[in-house]
This record gives structure tokens, C-alpha cells and sequence, in this order.
């Protein structure tokens, strides 16, 4: 991405799927020595899946903001990656599967936007932009294809807390993988 971003003199854009329900996570494990030991460690079972859900759409905040902390965006950099966290909405899916409890079902049908409106979203977030508009959407939770707030708890100390760990942690998983 930095390459093609030199080369071509453009802004590039690495862009992970997120979610409103990232305001309801726990993350528990962040007050183990290891956030992601302590997740990987922690039994998984149906009644545990909404919560991880959330957790994990809290994770990627915490790492998309981390980012653009570290690598910043500016006139002078020749590399423009810009990593942003889009929410493209709660979607009529045909992953749940056919047979949806009839709750489910209505639930969809009054709160889901149609696919087609979540899929705008998601290519709005991947469009070439300007320097100045990506400097605001880098690093940001954009949502209805427009930067917004996420849960203010990412900017309480415990939350920068947080989110270094994401960071630091989440890096030296990436290390061990890369072999670097």
C-alpha cells in the first residue's frame, strides 16, 4: 500500500468493516496481562458470540486509531495509507441462514437497511479522496459515509490506555507471524 501509494502519488486506503455495536462492548479481557492470550483463552460458546461481536468491533477501533496516531497523514509524507473503521449498518443478509424465528424476522424487516444501502457504504469508504477529507476519515469511525463519534469511552485514560496495548499487542502478534 505504502509502495503503490508512492509510486502512483495517491492516497490509498486500507478500509475494516465495523459496527455500531462496538458502543456495547466489554472487552473483559483487557484487564488480563494480555488482551488477546486472554481472549483466545476464554471458552466461546453461543451464549458468548454478541459480546465477542462487539469486542471484536471494539478491537478494531482501538487498532484503526492506534494507526493513525502512529502513521499520521501529511503533504509531506510521499506514503498515504489511510485505514479507516466503516460501519455499513445493520443489512437484510441472507447469511442468518432461511429459517429465521419469526422475532428475527420482524426485527429485520423494521431496523435493516436493504443490502444494496450497505453496500453504498462500503464503497463510499474505498472512493479516492482528497488529502484534506482523508486526513479527517483516517483513522475514524465513519458511519452513514460520514465521519462520526464513536463510544466516548475510547477517550477516557483507561480507553488510550487500552487501545496502546491493542496496539503493542496486536503488533507483536503480526511480528510473530511475519518473522520480523
Amino acid at each position: 500500500m505504502r509502495r503503490t501509494s508512492t509510486t502512483q502519488q495517491t492516497i490509498t486506503r486500507v478500509t475494516v468493516t465495523n459496527s455500531a455495536l462496538h458502543k456495547f462492548a466489554t472487552l473483559k479481557s483487557s484487564k488480563s496481562p494480555s488482551i488477546f492470550t486472554a481472549l483466545a483463552n476464554q471458552p466461546l460458546g453461543p451464549k458468548d458470540y454478541d459480546t465477542r461481536y462487539n469486542d471484536s468491533k471494539l478491537l478494531v477501533l482501538l487498532y484503526t486509531r492506534a494507526f493513525a496516531a502512529t502513521y499520521p497523514l501529511s503533504n509531506s509524507n510521499t506514503d498515504k495509507v489511510v485505514l479507516t473503521s466503516v460501519n455499513p449498518g445493520y443489512c437484510v443478509s441472507a447469511l442468518r441462514g432461511e429459517n429465521l424465528p419469526l422475532a428475527e424476522r420482524a426485527q429485520m424487516a423494521v431496523l435493516a437497511r436493504s443490502t444494496d444501502t450497505g453496500a453504498q457504504t462500503l464503497v463510499d469508504a474505498v472512493r479516492p479522496l482528497e488529502m484534506m477529507e482523508a486526513t479527517k476519515r483516517h483513522g475514524a469511525y465513519v458511519d452513514d459515509m460520514k465521519v462520526k463519534k464513536p463510544t466516548a469511552w475510547l477517550e477516557t485514560k483507561e480507553g488510550r490506555a487500552t487501545q496502546e496495548r491493542v496496539w503493542r499487542e496486536l503488533n507483536g502478534i503480526f511480528e510473530g507471524i511475519l518473522g520480523e
